[in-house]
Order: C-alpha cells, then sequence, then structure tokens
C-alpha cells in the first residue's frame, strides 16, 4: 500500500527507502498518464502490470482526500496476480476434478445402463432369427431363460417369444400327426 501525490510521486509506504520516488509501475509514460489523469478526475484505477519483485501484479489506484489538499492524490495497492487468484485457481481445479469425475461416473452408468438393454435384445435377436429358420429347438439353460425373470418389457418380449416357440411347436406337432394320418 501507498500514498501517490498529484505528480505521482510516493509520499507514504511501508519502506521508507521508496517515499520520494516514483513507483516501478509508472516507469512507462502511458501507465503513468492514464493514472495520475484518472486520480486528476477522482477515478479509481485498476492497471495490470508487470513488477520486477512480484511478476504479474493489480495496481489498483483510489482517489483521496488529504486535508485541504487539492484533488489528485490517490491510496494505491498492489497486488500479484497469483495471491489475488490463488482461491479462484483452487476453486476450479476442484470444479474441474469434480466435472471429470462425474463424467467418468456418468460414462460407467450409461455403458451399463445400454448393457442392461441392448445384451438381452442381441439374444431375443438371435433367437428371432433361429426362429425365421424353423429352429424351433429350446435350450432350458439359454441366455434368454433368465430375461423370462425380469418385470420390464424384456421380460414381456422374452416370455412372449417363448409361448410363441411353445405354440409354434405345438402347430408343427399336430401337422405331423395330421400329415401322417393322412399318408
Amino acid at each position: 500500500a501507498r500514498v501517490i501525490t498529484p505528480q505521482g510521486i510516493v509520499a507514504a509506504h511501508p519502506d521508507k527507502k521508496v517515499i520520494g520516488e516514483i513507483p516501478e509501475d509508472f516507469s512507462d509514460q502511458g501507465t503513468r498518464d492514464r493514472v495520475l489523469g484518472a486520480m486528476s478526475r477522482q477515478v479509481r484505477i485498476s492497471e495490470r502490470n508487470h513488477s520486477s519483485t512480484h511478476g504479474e501484479v493489480l495496481n489498483t489506484y483510489a482517489p483521496i482526500r488529504i486535508g485541504g489538499a487539492s484533488d489528485g492524490w490517490a491510496f494505491g495497492t498492489v497486488v500479484p496476480i497469483k495471491e489475488a487468484t490463488a482461491k479462484v485457481d483452487g476453486v476450479v481445479r476442484i470444479a474441474i476434478i469434480a466435472f471429470v469425475s462425474g463424467l467418468i461416473i456418468l460414462s460407467i452408468l450409461i455403458i451399463r445402463v445400454s448393457l442392461h438393454f441392448s445384451r438381452p435384445i442381441k439374444v431375443l435377436s438371435e433367437i428371432i432369427v433361429r426362429l425365421s429358420n424353423y429352429d424351433l429347438t429350446y435350450e432350458e439353460n439359454s441366455e434368454a431363460a433368465k430375461y423370462t425373470k425380469r418385470k420390464d418389457e424384456i421380460g414381456a418380449m422374452t416370455r412372449a417369444l417363448g409361448t410363441m416357440q411353445e405354440n409354434l411347436i405345438v402347430i408343427v406337432g399336430s401337422l405331423q400327426k395330421v400329415i401322417g394320418n393322412v399318408a
């Protein structure tokens, strides 16, 4: 923290050696003119600069009145950008970790749910193809047998497919008897 005169000289600073000197960030004439102009208009100004001691810094100057002195005095602060953004950086890091973790968990859930439905549909499709080729064999230990216990649409389709297969077997058996009696 420091107090700057209307001429851009340090009037007060914790480091006594700096008092009476031009601030480091005023070494650039454009910066000096902008800050002194804002100070004379009694307007707060903040600028991002580079400091030889702190690296990237945020310099902020707020107008102040000192006794009966004319306008143009300012209270200035220099805050290293790393120090100013340290907590935000930590929050951003945590948010990124939470987002990535959530994305991984969501991906795992999507894969599990899709397998929960796609695998039974594939098995039932294979049975339908087999039936369309007149293969009416029924396997008691087939993977489809376990789907009959499900209480969702997959279970209903599996039970309906099993009933259809049994009915086709009965029809084919009846036809064989009729054909046998006719011959």
